[in-house]
């Protein structure tokens, strides 16, 4: 028996036969291929493996070339060879990086990624990825998550409520489930702090005031403004925000911190309560 070594398939033939042939002295049509997982492959099966191979190897040798030139290269890089590269930390992407990122944009791309990343990472193991590989790309996520707001922290100064629904958006629009967030600020309007307060469901009339306000009285804030977001993509208020909201406003009086706003973000738009109650 002979063997006919190939990166990735196996093929075996008897040297009688590739001698001596059939008994009419024809040779016989085609020696016997098998894999790893010993699956027969007809010859257009063979021809798409080894052209496969080729785009892949093409495509793997692009991305190792623009990874070593960080700095012009990752500017041209779209989506799927950005998503490639992170997931192959090592600058060296695999065939099966590439094929993952290539699903993962199918499925929805940056922000179907960014959505899961946040609200069910656990559901991207449905493209083959591990749970190192999971855990690395909400890292990923949760520090760009940062730079971009301490970035704005930096530069922001909060002059009206425009100002402050920038800065929630970027933090709250993958959710889906609700939570508070809070600006800490100074007499200026300078962002202290941005302090994530409540995950799952915000029941207004049940959060205490003590609660909510005790972040700004830690850090000796007489500002804030508060937000959280409805999952449905509605941003009207309901009895209870606005009932709770005007206790906040009443609260935030006796400990002497100022309730700027509160704000209820929606899919592409949000609502005031400062100006709808006009406290």
């Amino acid at each position: 028996m002979k063997k006919i070594t190939h990166p990735h398939l196996e093929i075996k033939m008897d040297e009688s036969t590739a001698t001596s042939g059939t008994p009419n002295g024809s040779p016989r049509e085609s020696p016997l291929i098998t894999t790893s997982n010993e699956e027969r492959f007809a010859e257009g099966d063979l021809q798409m493996v080894v052209e496969e191979e080729t785009i892949h190897q093409d495509h793997r040798t692009r991305l190792r070339e623009l990874a070593s030139h960080y700095e012009s290269g990752l500017m041209v890089l779209n989506d799927e060879e950005m998503l490639t590269l992170v997931l192959c930390p090592a600058g060296r992407p695999s065939k099966r990086m590439v094929r993952i990122a290539q699903q993962i944009m199918r499925a929805g791309g940056i922000q179907g990624l960014a959505r899961e990343v946040v609200n069910a990472p656990s559901g991207l193991r449905r493209f083959g990825l591990t749970q190192r590989e999971i855990t690395h790309l909400k890292m990923t996520y949760e520090l760009v998550a940062r730079c971009h707001l301490l970035q704005h922290i930096k530069r922001t100064r909060i002059r009206s409520v425009y100002n402050a629904e920038k800065l929630f958006r970027p933090e709250m629009m993958h959710l889906d489930h609700e939570e508070m967030h809070m600006l800490l600020l100074d007499t200026a309007g300078q962002i202290i702090e941005y302090v994530r307060s409540y995950k799952g469901t915000v029941n207004m009339a049940c959060l205490r005031a003590a609660e909510i306000f005790r972040p700004a009285i830690l850090r000796n804030c007489p500002r804030i403004i508060v937000c959280h977001n409805h999952p449905s993509g509605w941003c009207e208020s309901s009895p209870e925000d606005r009932e709770a909201t005007l206790q906040l406003v009443q609260a935030g009086k006796i400990l002497d911190i100022e309730l700027l706003d509160h704000l209820i973000l929606g899919n592409s738009s949000f609502t005031s309560l400062k100006e709808e109650l006009q406290w």
